[in-house]
């Protein structure tokens, strides 16, 4: 994508620009208010990729960003000039890009800081995922479910009435997480939920049980409601299985995983999950999810994300 041709600017334009500039915040790289929309994620992307070059006549700081020695690891979009050896960086804007020599020379203020990629290192415009799920994955890893291992601790066969008296590795995590949050550490009614829970990866790829919560005196008598990691499924505790029911003995489009006495073992799939009774997210919830998924995006350099599956609860967040 070529940049626009540059034309002179007539005095009254120059000065309506520069009065623009001077009126508008510069957005913050590394936080968002919770009432930022999705639209201000292609703003972001096209911010990024957009090549500023305009002189630098103001004394605030900035940095330049370079490949080491003659390498030209920046690239820039720009297909008359695809890899540059720098690019500078001036609050918020991409001022400038060329060899380090010359954008040393042609920097105005104090002293420009000049930093280095690592060896093997490029920098790119900002990229876009075009199938993501923004809350849910926030969600995912404010407890880090995944990295369980197995519900109930051991390699042994697992019996689905029978739960382990060690505390799993799932529900270990699950506690260690409620004794480092003091809302829930100090609330005991409070409905905990986690997303990522993935049991096909488990030592022993089984289902687990709502029995498995009630092996940790932590995790014993609370409302949890743990959502599996391909969104297909929800495993939930002794409590809240008793506090969704009564069952139907079938649900179109969904299974309720039973032992052999017919009883639900504490795992719902697909629209039986809609039969778990949840409480409404609260605006802060919601923006802790957020806040998280758009910190881990801009670290690993995407700046635009497309939810694939809004809800009403979502789409009305992100209107706000």
């Amino acid at each position: 994508m070529s940049p626009p041709l540059l034309r002179k600017r007539s005095k009254e334009q120059d000065d309506a620009a520069k009065h623009a500039e001077s009126t508008v915040a510069a957005p913050s790289p590394t936080s968002f208010s919770s009432k930022v929309s999705l639209s201000l994620f292609a703003i972001a992307l096209i911010s990024a990729v957009t090549l500023y070059t305009r002189p630098a006549g103001n004394n605030a700081p900035g940095y330049a960003l370079c490949s080491p020695g003659p390498r030209k690891a920046v690239y820039t979009v720009d297909a008359s000039n695809l890899q540059v050896q720098c690019l500078v960086v001036r609050g918020a804007r991409i001022v400038d890009t060329g060899d380090v020599e010359e954008v040393k020379a042609r920097w105005t203020g104090p002293e420009l800081d000049v930093k280095y990629l690592k060896e093997g290192e490029v920098v790119v415009p900002g990229l876009s995922d075009s199938h993501c799920h923004i809350l849910e994955y926030g969600a995912s890893q404010l407890v880090p479910l995944q990295d369980g291992k197995s519900a109930e601790g051991t390699r042994f066969i697992w019996l689905a009435t029978t739960a382990n008296p060690l505390a799993s590795d799932t529900v270990r995590i699950l506690a260690e997480y409620i004794k480092s949050t003091p809302t829930l550490a100090n609330d005991k009614n409070k409905v905990i939920e986690g997303w990522g829970y993935d049991h096909a990866s488990w030592d022993v790829p089984v289902l687990p049980t709502a029995a498995d919560f009630d092996s940790n005196p932590i995790t014993r008598g609370r409302q949890i409601i743990l959502s599996g990691r391909d969104g297909h499924s929800v495993w939930v505790s002794p409590t809240t299985l008793a506090a969704s029911g009564p069952y139907p003995d079938e649900i179109d489009g969904g299974i309720i995983i039973r032992d052999e006495n017919g009883e639900p073992t504490g795992v719902f799939l697909d629209t039986a999950m809609d039969l778990i009774k949840r409480p409404e997210l609260t605006h802060t919830d919601l923006s802790a999810r957020f806040n998280t998924t758009v910190t881990h995006a801009l670290r690993v350099g995407l700046t635009s994300l497309h939810d694939a599956g809004l809800t009403p609860e979502s789409f009305k967040f992100f209107s706000q």
